[in-house]
């Protein structure tokens, strides 16, 4: 069988090889820049050589004047962090921890 990179070499194309793998072009582009094939993309490789040197997100973002978003997207996958203390968590992450210690609360009632 072959791997991702076998059939982006053959096709050329991110677009085809995801048609061909059956995933978005989104997904396609994020798991190529993980394995480290060159896609011609020049954004992903400022990123990647701004995170060699150890510069934050936060700083890389503003450096190159982009969105946490876009920044996600030309960037290699990355575990999620984990313990985060709350100041750090999205708001979204500081409800959900809200929400999980008032369940487990009534479950101790």
């Amino acid at each position: 069988m072959k791997t991702i990179s076998e059939y982006y070499e053959e096709y050329g194309s991110i677009k085809k090889t995801a048609k061909k793998v059956g995933v978005s072009h989104a997904k396609m582009r994020k798991m190529l820049i993980s394995q480290g094939v060159d896609i011609g993309d020049k954004l992903a490789a400022n990123i990647a050589d701004l995170k060699k040197q150890g510069v934050s997100q936060e700083e890389i973002c503003n450096e190159l004047d982009i969105s946490n978003k876009v920044y996600n997207a030309h960037s290699e996958y990355t575990k999620g962090e984990y313990n985060l203390p709350s100041d750090k968590l999205s708001r979204n992450a500081q409800n959900l921890r809200r929400f999980r210690a008032k369940i487990n609360n009534k479950k101790g009632d």
